[in-house]
């Protein structure tokens, strides 16, 4: 059974022993590789480009095993200011 992540009255220092403890449960649920994973090069290259409800959508594909390719989007707000954090969203699929 899943336990709830929410740690109320935590503090910094306790945070590496946690993530600890979580990353130990995510391995025993998902399980090692097993076999050791072959370095692969990163290629990335952009697909396509559009804008959406104010929003820069760029398309893109990268390589995620020797032989294999993945494709992500990554929306951007407008007038992007690189210089400064903007929010961000990871989605994984799998």
């Amino acid at each position: 059974m899943i336990q709830p992540v929410i740690l109320r009255d935590t503090k910094k220092e306790d945070w590496q022993k946690i993530r600890e403890t979580m990353l130990s449960r995510i391995m025993e649920t998902f399980g090692k590789s097993p076999v050791p994973l072959s370095p692969v090069k990163n290629d990335f290259y952009e697909v396509e480009r559009y804008e959406n409800y104010g929003l820069t959508h760029i398309k893109i594909r990268y390589h995620v095993f020797v032989d294999e390719w993945s494709d992500a989007i990554i929306v951007l707000p407008e007038n992007l200011d690189q210089s400064k954090p903007v929010p961000a969203v990871l989605t994984i699929h799998g």
